[in-house]
């Protein structure tokens, strides 16, 4: 997504960042109305960024839904909203005992929630609205990740990649598609592949050779995924609404987040992802409890818009801290953490992980609750 603009909007809107080096172009002036769900956060009453920061951590246990649950790598794409919102779905039905199916895959609840409207946003799943993708979900029910993988594994199967990144190749096919010729430009797809992901030339040929095998190239990007997901099973799934915080002051979206994990439910946050890269980056620049303001008043130009989950919290010298699970993959450890979590080889899970011959895989990172909340720009929490 270089020289992509990001940024936040009422609506929810995001650019996601996938974790990869960005470039932030010039932004549009645009005014959004919020959705009818969408809340300005309660008001303050003088509190502060350490009061109430008892500790909660939503992966202890040998119950908990995070178990089952995979930290996952979105590869390139731009459906961190999906991936999120999947995320926050099967940690509320593992909770409450629904064992119907495995997972709710993020490609497909990102495919169900746009690439079934007429016209496909712009052949492309990339950007999208958390609380659409829970209205999708409630509405219409998942098709299970052994199915989406089972439709996928011809794809992966060549390349040894993931199903995000599949999707990400099949959706720069389609950018990159002339639609006077109704040709690839696979010069350029090989560039975004590149630069984005970690697949090879050689996968990115072996791809291509499945595409054209599918005779997929003269297809509309909607006609191929649909032809993807046709007649998959769908499995109904009872979760609440969300309800979303927004704007607020930093004391009001750190209890917005506390909300959240008060309820044992994870968070769902809308941040610039410029923290995980420059731990003094404050990327919402304006606060309000005004949920009519314009949404490009709120954040920097440069705010890289991705979402997030938090299922943890702790003082960690002195300060109140909170635990960002992310969706770039098990070696996510930024350097400007206070501290990550693990699972070690021997299965054991760590709130603090110092040695990092024993991990495993990372499963979040620890950050200060003044950093958080200074690049938060929305907070969703089940209702």
């Amino acid at each position: 997504m270089t020289g992509t603009s990001l940024h936040f909007a009422i609506s929810i809107l995001l650019f996601c960042s996938a974790g990869h080096a960005q470039t932030a172009g010039g932004r549009k002036k645009v005014t959004f109305n919020p959705p009818a769900k969408t809340q300005p956060a309660a008001k303050a009453d003088g509190g502060n960024l350490n009061a109430d920061c008892g500790d909660m951590d939503l992966n202890q246990g040998a119950n908990s839904p995070f178990n089952k649950i995979p930290v996952y790598d979105q590869d390139g794409t731009g459906i961190c909203y999906a991936y999120t919102t999947a995320q926050m779905t099967d940690y509320y039905r593992f909770k409450k005992g629904d064992t119907s199916y495995d997972l709710t895959n993020p490609v497909y609840a990102a495919y169900d929630t746009y690439g079934t409207k007429n016209p496909f946003k712009a052949n492309s799943l990339y950007a999208g609205v958390a609380t659409d993708v829970n209205d999708a979900i409630r509405a219409k029910g998942v098709c299970s990740d052994k199915e989406v993988k089972a439709r996928l594994a011809e794809y992966m199967k060549v390349s040894g990649g993931s199903e995000a990144e599949v999707l990400h190749f099949l959706e720069t096919v389609y950018q990159n598609l002339n639609p006077k010729s109704n040709k690839t430009d696979w010069t350029k797809v090989s560039s975004v592949m590149t630069s984005t992901t970690g697949v090879s030339c050689k996968q990115q040929e072996q791809l291509k050779s499945v595409a054209l095998k599918r005779n997929v190239m003269g297809a509309s990007a909607p006609a191929v995924l649909q032809n993807l997901f046709k007649n998959c099973k769908t499995h109904p799934v009872k979760v609440p609404d969300i309800e979303v915080f927004q704007f607020g002051s930093d004391v009001n979206m750190k209890r917005a987040m506390d909300k959240g994990l008060n309820q044992t439910m994870p968070a769902q946050l809308m941040v610039c992802a410029n923290l995980f890269t420059d731990k003094s980056y404050k990327g919402v620049v304006k606060k309000s409890q005004n949920s009519q303001r314009d949404a490009m008043d709120g954040t920097r130009p440069d705010c890289e818009a991705h979402s997030i989950l938090v299922t943890g919290r702790k003082s960690i010298n002195g300060q109140c801290s909170y635990l960002v699970r992310n969706s770039w993959g098990t070696n996510w450890k930024p350097k400007g953490a206070k501290a990550c979590a693990c699972r070690t080889w021997s299965g054991q899970y760590k709130q603090i992980c110092s040695n990092p011959d024993e991990v495993d895989e990372y499963v979040g990172c620890w950050y200060g609750a003044s950093e958080l909340t200074a690049n938060t720009g929305s907070v969703g929490v089940f209702k």
